[in-house]
């Protein structure tokens, strides 16, 4: 959901419901797998092109660019983690607390929060034609969640490991009232 104070300003809240996996390919963890389901929500700012240069769009590409943003939020993540350990080690590094439920297996025994601050940068293609004039836009967008702790999938890689993130990558049809 979004507010624009103008076509180039803007206030954006987001919620995010998904799943992130890990495998540990080089056996140089403790675990092999990771899943996490999550919750994320956040608030951001939106600052378009168009703020610093007002130039005449002559066609859709230039309008494109014109209404090319950056934005920049904050938000917290809730995450629900499992973890597979590797054969025979014991689990180090973790911050969660865990509770066994199969032979490898350990589950999070209580909803993990950590902060986020989200990035984007994308644009708005206007759709002309397409239930009037500048009603529907193309959003393509990409997301950079920085977490302001290593763990947001309940393991912390190295003792010096303090951020971690995910990146989304989307393509969003913004219907305007």
């Amino acid at each position: 959901m979004s507010y624009d104070f103008s076509q180039y300003f803007g206030l954006m809240a987001e919620g995010q419901y998904g799943s992130m996996t890990g495998v540990d390919g080089t056996n140089t963890f403790t675990y092999s797998q990771s899943a996490n389901t999550f919750e994320a929500a956040s608030v951001s700012l939106r600052f378009s092109l168009g703020l610093l240069t007002n130039f005449p769009s002559k066609n859709g590409f230039t309008d494109a660019i014109k209404r090319g943003y950056l934005s920049l939020g904050y938000g917290d993540l809730f995450s629900d983690v499992v973890l597979t350990k590797a054969s025979n080690v014991a689990l180090r590094g973790t911050t969660v607390t865990l509770y066994q439920t199969g032979a490898t297996t350990y589950k999070s025994t209580k909803i993990y929060s950590t902060s986020m601050i989200p990035m984007s940068i994308g644009t708005y293609i206007a759709l002309p034609g397409v239930w009037g004039d500048d009603k529907i836009e193309l959003n393509p967008n990409i997301q950079y969640s920085l977490f302001r702790e290593a763990f947001a999938d309940g393991y912390q890689p190295t003792p010096n490991s303090t951020n971690g993130g995910y990146v989304l990558i989307s393509v969003s049809l913004r219907y305007k009232f």
